[in-house]
């Protein structure tokens, strides 16, 4: 859109790779290596308050890795383990702006956030038709500079308070009147903007847990062919994911908290040859019901 409130914009960054492998043995490999990631900004659609911010920034990360790929026992065994830190900048969240009855949805942009963890893959094949696997990681990601969030509606409220005989001033900015006491949602790190007119409210979020980010998750998983002869092969496959709490929104509310979970899911398939297969599955056996997008404050 261009006009009064649009106009064009160009994002561009130039990204690199630097690794370092090491063949210890045939079926052992270690490896290192430091890259650097970029996603476009972009523009917020609509007019009225998405004009205050049009546009939001390119995310950026650097990310470091080592690790190491194995085979044993005459390749029967696989064992892949790495570890990374990543370090973010600018990354964009989404965010709900109350605009009377309604709310708009924005992409705004972040400060700053570091992830680490480890990640782990094993498959296993005791026999030619068996295969088993694991996959498993841990991740600690957290802002490390996230400050004067907007407030979510109803964070920061008014109450009667008889005994307030003037209005709360705070940097000469009036946050509650007479006879009123402005109080905070426990385990918020709220209070006022610096440097507006009027008061405007905003929290500290330094600390606070990614979206999206499980401390731990994984999959245990089997598969087995069964030789039909002339009629193919036949591979029962089941696979277990699971997953730990995650948070859907940066402010880590008990709103928006998914609690850990595991789910089931089944699938048959029959391969008459190299050009014809035939696949029957059950996605979630155990109907279990798991949130993955989460709106609220508005």
């Amino acid at each position: 859109l261009t006009g009064a409130t649009y106009d064009t914009a160009t994002f561009k960054k130039l990204t690199w790779r630097a690794g370092l492998d090491y063949q210890a043995t045939d079926d052992n490999l270690l490896y290192a290596s430091v890259s650097t990631g970029f996603r476009s900004g972009g523009f917020n659609s609509g007019q009225s308050q998405a004009a205050l911010q049009p546009t939001f920034k390119p995310e950026k990360v650097i990310a470091f890795e080592i690790g190491s790929k194995n085979r044993f026992a005459d390749n029967t065994i696989q064992l892949n383990v790495a570890g990374f830190y990543n370090r973010y900048n600018s990354l964009q969240e989404q965010r709900q702006v109350p605009i009377g009855p309604a709310t708009l949805s924005i992409i705004e942009n972040s400060g700053k956030a570091r992830s680490y963890g480890a990640e782990l893959e094993a498959i296993w094949k005791p026999v030619e038709a068996l295969t088993l696997g694991l996959s498993g990681s841990y991740l600690n990601a957290k802002y490390t500079d996230y400050t004067n969030v907007p407030a979510p509606f109803g964070t920061s409220i008014l109450v009667a308070d008889a005994t307030v005989l003037a209005p709360t001033l705070v940097n000469g900015v009036q946050i509650a009147g007479i006879g009123q006491r402005r109080i905070f949602a426990p385990g918020y790190d709220c209070g006022l903007v610096p440097g507006q007119p009027a008061a405007n409210f905003g929290c500290n979020l330094n600390g606070n847990s990614l979206p999206h980010s499980p401390e731990y998750s994984g999959a245990v998983y089997a598969s087995y062919d069964i030789d039909l002869g002339s009629a193919g092969t036949l591979t029962p496959y089941a696979v277990m994911t699971f997953s730990g709490a995650f948070f859907g929104q940066h402010f880590n509310s008990i709103l928006e908290r998914q609690n850990a979970y595991s789910k089931i899911d089944l699938r048959l398939t029959w391969a008459f040859n190299e050009k014809i297969e035939i696949q029957a599955f059950v996605n979630n056996v155990t109907d279990k019901a798991t949130a993955n997008r989460f709106v609220w404050g508005g």
